[in-house]
């Protein structure tokens, strides 16, 4: 569980995450475990979701969700703030990836996605890639 929580939550991937993504997670942090192993004892305890052939969601068994709620409610806050402060409210996303969260370990880009679907954040392709705005209510 514990290497659950610190290599595959840890590295942002969003929602879902693929075999080569979960590989690629576990092999540079624990030569000794077997991905396949590993892989089935998550989806047998309810932490992944068998989503396609080699993709897999992420699942929050139990019924007390209220930890994983504050650290997303948290981190939204917090990527909101930091956009905030800027001083034309905007931030390229590849710059963004790159800021640690202090109250989230789920990672800026999911926050980023579930802002841009609030319509508090909205993204702008730039030459540089996509730029992320604070949504300003006049």
């Amino acid at each position: 569980m514990e290497i659950f929580l610190d290599h595959i939550l840890t590295k942002g991937y969003g929602v879902n995450v693929s075999k080569n993504q979960l590989e690629q997670s576990l092999s540079s942090q624990h030569d000794q475990i077997d991905i396949e192993d590993f892989i089935t004892f998550c989806v047998q305890n309810g932490l992944l979701l068998n989503h396609g052939a080699s993709t897999y969601a992420f699942f929050v068994p139990g019924r007390d969700v209220s930890a994983l709620m504050n650290c997303f409610l948290s981190g939204r806050e917090e990527v909101v703030s930091l956009i905030r402060r800027l001083k034309f409210k905007e931030i390229l996303l590849k710059d963004l990836r790159k800021k640690k969260l202090k109250n989230s370990f789920l990672g800026a880009e999911l926050h980023v996605r579930d802002l841009i679907g609030q319509d508090e954040l909205e993204s702008v392709s730039t030459s540089s890639g996509p730029l992320i705005k604070l949504v300003t209510v006049d």
